[in-house]
């Protein structure tokens, strides 16, 4: 079916093209008249078929990501609600949670907003984690990669490429998450608090792109 879509768009942007271009070799107003109408009704038409495969593509796409999508939410819920919210309110306190987080997104999400007392607070508390969130994010990093090789960037850019972003800060904590120098530290904390927040993005979009109701997902996940 979407073969002869394809064809058929083809054909009627040739059509529009071949009438066109012959209405210049014809010598009479009335003939250019005709050819220039035609032209123009296969260029709409084509048009239209365009958008139909268009609208097919992305709804197929649509159907393939819904079960995905149940999948990724069960790891993006541990590493949001667990080692994110779970794990900074237990350590510092919703409060102190609050504080911290407003003073690393009101700096434009720079780590180096965070005290060197509390880059190496944060870097601890996290680090004790580290298998748990590497077991997650390896989960992510797959899950991830399937939903982009299912979607592509046709689907919607923005789901796509904060799919990216999540598994570029993922592969960056794994492989400096062991470093002790200050530097280090703060590239670790960045990697975790980006890919969490790229990770979650994933799920708001892609829930709002398929018109899921939140109700239908497998319990409300707190907006921290």
């Amino acid at each position: 079916m979407k073969r002869h879509f394809w064809l058929l768009t083809l054909a009627s942007f040739t059509m529009a093209a071949v009438l066109a271009a012959t209405g210049f070799f014809v010598p009479d107003g009335y003939g250019q008249g005709l050819l220039g109408a035609a032209a123009v009704t296969f260029f709409g038409l084509a048009v239209a078929l365009l958008l139909v495969n268009y609208y097919l593509a992305s709804s197929e796409k649509a159907e393939a990501a819904a079960p995905l999508v149940k999948l990724i939410d069960h790891a993006i819920r541990e590493l949001h609600n667990n080692l994110f919210l779970g794990l900074w309110d237990a350590e510092f306190g919703i409060d102190r949670r609050k504080s911290l987080l407003n003073k690393y997104s009101s700096n434009e999400r720079n780590p180096r907003a965070f005290s060197p007392e509390e880059c190496n607070e944060l870097h601890s508390v996290i680090t004790a984690k580290a298998p748990d969130l590497v077991r997650v994010y390896d989960l992510l990093i797959d899950q991830f990669r399937e939903l982009s090789m299912i979607t592509g960037w046709s689907f919607d850019p923005s789901v796509t490429a904060a799919a990216l972003e999540a598994r570029l800060n993922f592969v960056k904590f794994k492989s400096m998450h062991t470093a002790t120098d200050q530097d280090s530290k703060y590239q670790v904390l960045e990697a975790y608090l980006d890919g969490e927040a790229a990770a979650t993005a994933v799920f708001e979009k892609l829930i709002t792109r398929l018109g899921i109701p939140r109700s239908d997902w497998l319990g409300s996940r707190p907006s921290g």
